[in-house]
C-alpha cells in the first residue's frame, strides 16, 4: 500500500521519536541545595534556597536556548500546606507560558477525565524559560532559578521536575530543552528515563514522549539514600558560579 506525503511524514515523525527516545540522555533538571546536595533537613520556620540547573549532556551538550518544565511537589495533588515557595529566575531569562514550576499550589479539586486521570492542564502549573544567546554553562551546567523554600509546618516533602501541565508541544510530555539550531529550534526530553507515551489530546495517534528528571528531599525518612549523587565541582566553584547570577 502507497502512503500519502502526509501519512510518510507521520510515520517519520514517530520514527524520529521513537529513536530519540532510545538514545542516551539528552540532558537533565538537576534539583539541589547549597551544599550540593539533594536533599537537606528543615526545621520549623527555617528558610533555603534550592537551585534549579540544566545539567549539559547529549543532544545538549553544545547548549541550549530554552527549557520547559514544571514541578512535582508532593506525592499527590493534594494542598502541602506545610511549605511556602518564593522562585527567583536568573538573569537573562524570559519567564512565559504560567507564572511558574512551583505555582499555582496543588489542591485535590483538579477534573477528571473519562479514564479517571486528573487534568493538570486546569491547574496550568509550569514555565517556559527562554535565553536570548544559547547557554553553554559553566562547568556542564545551566542556573535557570533559585526558589526559596520556607517550612511553615510540614515534614517530608518530595520535589521532582516533570513536563509542564500545559504543554507548548503535546508531543513532548516532558521536562525539554531547545536546542541551539535555528531556525529549526529542536526539542529534546531531559532525563534519562524517556519513553514513548500517549499523547493526552490524540490519545489514538502517533505517541508522545514522556520523561521526568532531578528530584530533592527534604526531610527524608531515616535510612533513605540521597535521590541524586554530588557533583564533580568543588563547592567552592559553585559558589563563584551562583555569584555571576546575583
Amino acid at each position: 500500500m502507497r502512503l500519502s506525503f502526509a501519512a510518510r511524514c507521520t510515520c517519520a515523525a514517530v520514527a524520529l521519536l521513537w529513536a530519540r527516545a532510545a538514545a542516551a540522555a539528552d540532558g537533565a533538571i538537576r534539583l539541589q541545595f547549597d551544599s550540593d546536595a539533594c536533599q537537606t533537613a528543615m526545621t520549623l520556620g527555617e528558610s533555603r534556597d534550592l537551585h534549579v540547573y540544566v545539567v549539559l549532556d547529549g543532544a545538549t551538550r553544545d547548549g541550549f536556548t530554552g527549557v520547559e518544565y514544571s514541578m512535582k511537589i508532593g506525592a499527590d495533588n493534594d494542598a502541602d500546606p506545610g511549605w511556602t515557595f518564593l522562585e527567583r529566575f536568573a538573569p537573562g531569562t524570559t519567564v512565559s507560558l504560567g507564572t511558574g514550576s512551583f505555582v499555582p499550589p496543588d489542591h485535590n479539586r483538579l477534573p477528571i477525565d473519562s479514564n479517571g486521570n486528573l487534568m493538570r492542564q486546569y491547574r496550568g502549573r509550569g514555565v517556559n524559560v527562554a535565553f536570548s544567546e544559547c547557554q553553554t554553562g559553566h562547568h556542564g551546567m545551566v542556573l535557570i532559578e533559585t526558589v526559596r523554600i520556607t517550612a511553615a509546618g510540614g515534614s517530608t516533602l518530595r520535589i521532582q521536575a516533570v513536563d509542564h501541565d500545559t504543554p507548548g508541544n503535546s508531543f513532548f510530555r516532558c521536562p525539554l530543552a531547545t536546542l541551539c539550531d535555528a531556525p529549526v529550534y529542536t526539542k529534546v526530553c531531559l532525563g534519562d528515563n524517556v519513553v514513548p507515551c500517549i499523547n493526552p489530546p490524540a490519545p489514538a495517534g502517533p505517541p508522545a514522549l514522556c520523561s521526568t528528571s532531578g528530584t530533592a528531599v527534604i526531610n527524608p525518612a531515616p535510612g533513605v539514600s540521597a535521590p541524586c549523587v554530588p557533583t564533580a565541582v568543588q563547592a567552592s566553584t559553585w559558589s563563584s558560579v551562583k555569584g555571576l547570577y546575583r
